[in-house]
């Protein structure tokens, strides 16, 4: 496992100096994934090198420290060639890929001891957003403002809104019970309601009391 991680080591400095890109192999999924699971290298690095920026990205979201996410992605690569002969065609392959790094995302929380929760006081029940972006906000505001949360209520929210986790999976996945899950994803989004208005107030030279 050193081995195969120390591999993915070097690979992650040589893309974190240029961009990534997908190496031009005539392969489907299906065939570049098979090809992996015999252990075949150029497979793995076309995976690695193809889907490594937005696995990142993933790992963003529950890790706002860019050393740690990429050392967790990496991990988690090592895991998934790891398991590779698992997967079993039903789905998408790069589904399954997210799952092992959302895994992975929530066990360096723990042992980071970051997940302890606590029920949320004064929030409102929970309601269903009504989708988009208000106008004037770009995507990457709002990967700011969930960045911003505190690591409990980002999970949460991260976990149900973007792994469309129910609050039965979540405090299955975070040893919480539902009551709490849902008490800091109705925080997170009282909280994204705030800077959303602030954002939007800022935007426009406005001033909001």
């Amino acid at each position: 496992m050193r081995q195969q991680e120390s591999k993915l080591q070097n690979r992650r400095s040589t893309t974190t100096k240029q961009p990534l890109k997908v190496l031009q192999l005539h392969m489907d999924t299906s065939t570049l994934v098979r090809a992996a699971a015999k252990q075949d290298e150029h497979a793995r690095k076309a995976i690695y090198n193809s889907m490594a920026p937005k696995m990142l990205a993933v790992c963003q979201r529950y890790i706002s420290d860019i050393h740690f996410a990429e050392d967790v992605m990496v991990t988690a690569f090592v895991k998934v060639f790891e398991k590779i002969n698992s997967f079993e065609f039903k789905g998408s392959f790069e589904g399954w890929v997210r799952r092992v790094m959302v895994n992975e995302c929530l066990s360096f929380l723990r042992k980071k001891r970051e997940m302890t929760f606590e029920i949320q006081g004064d929030v409102a029940e929970e309601t269903e957003d009504e989708g988009g972006l208000p106008e004037g906000l770009q995507p990457g505001d709002l990967f700011e403002m969930v960045a911003s949360l505190p690591v409990q209520s980002r999970t949460v929210f991260n976990l149900f809104v973007m792994e469309d986790y129910s609050h039965i999976q979540i405090s299955d996945a975070l040893g919480i019970s539902e009551g709490t899950s849902k008490s800091q994803l109705a925080y997170a989004r009282k909280k994204l309601r705030q800077m959303v208005l602030d954002k939007i107030s800022e935007k426009n030279g406005t001033v909001r009391y």
